[in-house]
């Protein structure tokens, strides 16, 4: 996503033209430059198998970095790019980075009770499947990844495992601004070695907020599933006629930021779009509750926020570094009169 040259200049940033993964190592690319700015053309042999294919797009770093290198806004002493030296505490300092998203993320909990189910979080984290309705409404949810494929570095996974471990699919949203995964209990595996569904719950009991398909026909309550960081549940209780009653349950202290927590009455064609919005909409309030806890000088606000104060805390440690080495250097050159002491 980000990576540093030999002489310390940061090269390429996510979103740059990379030849070889996107056209091919057989096709032809070379740097254009006109009205619109530099750019990338050629043409490709791998694009559809035809070698007429003719593609132009994309912006050099180096352009765009120059385009903003000379504008006013640079003006300042303090909005003027500072020279990122190449080393181990750099990579570091990037590779955190990387870790936040240019893109919002949020990660649901999903899980699946039967008749009799209501007070036993093993049964419930047992379940392999569900019924016809409930299957029809977990597969709208979004789109089936199969997580070996899941490039880590593009594909928000919310600490699914890509190796197996938590099952070889997972259902997940993506808009051009955000990514949701959700954690679907019975999409993942059961081992025999792993009694108390340790895995699972490692991934559901972290989850800020759970969709809980109540299909047992009494009341779920708050808590069955353990976990600090459950703060809402998304409580479905299929009905007659294609309808569905979606009611939210919050602990105490978020009740507050979530609102409306009265029961409402949909279809089941609209049912994945409602809990959907809903989902990510407690899950953005809890995770602004949790930051407000944490540190409540540095409220979240987004993921862009976030790598913004990255990328100062970035920016401080490199001008602090380069003061002190200017500092050191002036001492070091100036002259010893010590011998001329009488």
């Amino acid at each position: 996503m980000t990576s540093v040259s030999e002489e310390g200049d940061i090269l390429n940033v996510q979103g740059a033209i990379a030849k070889d993964e996107i056209f091919g190592k057989n096709s032809s690319l070379q740097a254009t430059s006109g009205a619109g700015g530099a750019g990338y053309s050629g043409v490709s042999s791998s694009l559809y198998g035809k070698e007429s294919s003719t593609f132009q797009g994309g912006m050099s770093p180096s352009h765009l970095f120059l385009q903003l290198f000379s504008s006013q806004c640079m003006g300042r002493e303090e909005n003027r790019p500072v020279p990122v030296p190449n080393n181990e505490s750099t990579v570091t300092s990037l590779k955190l980075l990387d870790m936040t998203f240019p893109f919002e993320t949020h990660k649901i909990g999903v899980i699946y009770v039967r008749p009799g189910q209501t007070c036993n979080e093993k049964l419930i984290l047992s379940n392999m499947y569900g019924s016809v309705r409930y299957m029809a409404f977990i597969e709208s949810l979004g789109q089936l990844l199969r997580l070996s494929d899941c490039d880590p570095l593009n594909t928000y996974m919310g600490g699914l495992d890509s190796r197996g471990a938590d099952g070889l699919f997972a259902y997940a949203w993506h808009a051009d601004f955000m990514q949701v995964i959700f954690h679907v209990v019975t999409l993942m595996p059961f081992t025999e070695d792993d009694p108390q569904f340790t895995e699972k719950k490692k991934h559901i009991g972290n989850d800020y907020v759970t969709i809980v398909y109540n299909d047992s026909g009494e009341d779920y309550r708050m808590g069955i599933i353990k976990g600090q960081f459950n703060f809402v549940n998304i409580i479905i209780k299929p009905l007659d006629q294609s309808s569905n009653a979606v009611t939210v349950q919050t602990k105490p202290e978020i009740e507050e930021m979530i609102g409306h927590t009265d029961t409402k009455i949909v279809s089941d064609t609209h049912l994945t779009l409602l809990v959907r919005q809903m989902a990510v909409h407690a899950n953005l309030a809890a995770m602004i509750f949790v930051r407000q806890k944490l540190h409540p000088l540095n409220p979240y606000a987004s993921n862009w926020l976030e790598r913004l104060r990255r990328i100062r805390q970035i920016r401080e440690r490199i001008t602090d570094e380069h003061s002190k080495s200017e500092a050191q250097k002036g001492m070091a050159l100036q002259d010893d009169f010590s011998d001329f002491i009488q």
